[in-house]
């Protein structure tokens, strides 16, 4: 069960660096949109009018990663922090962890570890520029220019729109010399974001589906991942069985005392190896 728990993190991590169903308290959006030729810019504009405004959004719901699935909470507070924390026992928080626009902290309580980087570490590692603004955006399925903040209904003119009926495709025009990447939508909603080292060779896929009204945001509440390298493929699925938007929220990311603290990629290869 430790080994699970830990895969089912490690592949949120990966999902973040590489971004349901609803119950009743999720209220269905039955309002569609044919986007028309020539229409790019409409198109645009009503896919910005979903955003809305939002500076905190809180979701429960389940993770599964190959045959595990365990309960989560996500908190995030616009532009400061994203906590996310595991609860496969009964309710029970075995591990958290926290990011911000200057770290990244997991902590696994049943053996009272923590570890901790810094997020520019992070974005080292990673053969692109990845914004702390863009892993907000994946949680909530909105497209993004890498290493921009939100993107506005200024940022039209930043992508290349191709349209086919009712589907329609956003390219941005700032190229990386290391990634390639485009979103895809059905309507004013997203449906995946695909990337890789060029538009043919895309192992990285975020699927969006299952939307709802929350608060006055569209939101998807299925989003399932996907990640090919030469010879594996690792999956997860996240399921918000209830969000909202808005809400007083907090997220202490003060260091926990009285933990052990070791190497990250020590603490997750001890719980996969």
């Amino acid at each position: 069960m430790k080994k699970n728990i830990w895969i089912a993190l490690g592949i949120l991590l990966i999902s973040l660096v590489a971004g349901c169903k609803g119950n009743k308290e999720l209220t269905s959006d039955s309002e569609t949109v044919i986007p028309q030729k020539g229409q790019e810019k409409v198109c645009y504009n009503e896919m910005m009018e979903t955003y809305g405004t939002w500076e905190t959004f809180v979701t429960k719901g389940e993770i599964s990663v190959d045959g595990f699935s365990s309960s989560f909470e996500l908190r995030m507070i616009r532009n400061k922090a994203i906590q996310i924390s595991l609860r496969p026992f009964l309710g029970m928080e075995v591990a958290r962890m926290i990011i911000t626009p200057d770290k990244v902290y997991i902590y696994e309580k049943l053996n009272k570890r923590s570890s901790s980087t810094d997020f520019g570490n992070i974005q080292e590692k990673l053969p692109f520029t990845l914004s702390f603004s863009n892993l907000q955006s994946i949680f909530l399925g909105k497209a993004f220019i890498l290493g921009n903040e939100d993107i506005t209904t200024d940022n039209f003119t930043d992508f290349d729109i191709e349209l086919a009926l009712p589907q329609w495709i956003m390219t941005p025009k700032k190229k990386s010399a290391s990634v390639a990447y485009m979103f895809n939508f059905e309507n004013k909603q997203l449906t995946y974001i695909s990337g890789g080292k060029s538009t043919a060779s895309q192992p990285f896929e975020c699927k969006y589906s299952d939307y709802n009204v929350v608060d006055g945001h569209i939101l998807p509440t299925t989003i399932q991942v996907t990640i090919k390298d030469s010879s594996k493929s690792y999956s997860s699925e996240i399921v918000y069985t209830s969000a909202s938007f808005n809400t007083p929220t907090n997220i202490d990311d003060s260091p926990f005392k009285n933990y052990n603290e070791v190497y990250m990629l020590d603490l997750i290869k001890s719980f996969v190896k």
